[in-house]
């Protein structure tokens, strides 16, 4: 089943919207009569979030690839038990809802290496959430949010490189505001990547010292109806060990090892750089009134061309 929030931008045809969906499900038959449920997620890295018109065709994709999702392995028997409707859940988002369409699709999604290139592999046809709305009225507020941690190059080489690492990043990013009562949904990860700014000369001296940069791009929205205050979400308001720590337990239950406590912190004046408040809203209405005047103008000049024309004729 896949479930799917309200529409948290207002302005028309851009979205910004939760969605939750469960483990890829696999039936097989236990003696002939008994049919058994289990997930099946072994045979393929991510889910991948499309946007599709009536007939499950696809139309388009959320934009900075907000759509893709790292599938999380199981690890226990319980845990390959079917099937939790919100085992997943993503907020994904776009600037131009395309043309024809009316519903999400869940597909499965492989990527793998071949040299330095990225090979993918999508499934043609998945599961379809209900149909989107789009809501065209009222207001929120947008932060920009660009974190910068500063960690050991071996660390920063894992993080980037896991497919999990803008969930990583979005769990520290929530640990850090949820003090004031941002959700994760509000949350938008973007891209996770290290900040190359240093000279090839240095990379030695990175690799033991807490000198590589990485920076989460995301941003916060706030939907008028949240309960959150607005005015409490300042750049004070970010708490950096509620971040770093959050950020170490993620990494960890990810199955990463080098991103430690020890070897991590905030750059804390970079972080807040970017925490500025944008209110967003819907379009304004168009002014048509306007044109009347002009309309009229226009015609009444015609009239008194024709008029006079006609004059000079009975003249003649």
């Amino acid at each position: 089943m896949t479930t799917i929030g309200k529409d948290m931008n207002p302005k028309p045809e851009e979205y910004a919207v939760e969605i939750a969906f469960g483990r890829t499900a696999h039936i097989h038959t236990m003696d002939g009569t008994n049919m058994a449920h289990y997930s099946k997620e072994d045979i393929f890295t991510h889910y991948k979030i499309v946007i599709v018109d009536t007939n499950g065709k696809e139309v388009g994709s959320p934009d900075d690839n907000t759509g893709i999702v790292a599938v999380v392995k199981s690890m226990t028997e319980e845990d390959a038990s079917c099937c939790s409707p919100y085992a997943y859940s993503t907020t994904v988002t776009g600037k131009k809802w395309p043309e024809g369409g009316v519903k999400f699709m869940i597909l499965p999604h492989e990527e793998w290496k071949v040299g330095n290139k990225t090979m993918t592999f999508t499934m043609p046809s998945g599961e379809m959430s209900t149909a989107f709305t789009d809501k065209k009225t009222g207001t929120a507020t947008r932060i920009p949010m660009r974190p910068v941690l500063k960690m050991t190059l071996a660390a920063a080489q894992e993080l980037v490189a896991s497919p999990r690492a803008k969930e990583i990043a979005k769990k520290a990013v929530y640990e850090s505001l949820k003090a004031k009562g941002v959700l994760l949904k509000n949350i938008i990860v973007k891209s996770v990547s290290i900040k190359t700014s240093r000279r090839l000369g240095e990379s030695r001296r990175l690799a033991s010292h807490l000198n590589t940069q990485v920076v989460i791009d995301s941003e916060i929205l706030i939907p008028e109806e949240s309960k959150v205050v607005v005015d409490d979400l300042t750049a004070d308001a970010i708490d950096t060990t509620a971040m770093t720590t959050a950020l170490v337990e993620a990494a960890t239950e990810a199955g990463l090892t080098k991103v430690t406590a020890n070897d991590l912190s905030v750059d804390v004046e970079e972080t807040k750089k970017s925490f500025v408040q944008e209110s967003i809203a819907e379009l304004p209405a168009p002014v048509t009134g306007a044109a009347r005047p002009m309309a009229g103008t226009i015609f009444s000049a015609v009239s008194a061309l024709a008029m006079a024309f006609a004059g000079q004729q009975l003249l003649a």
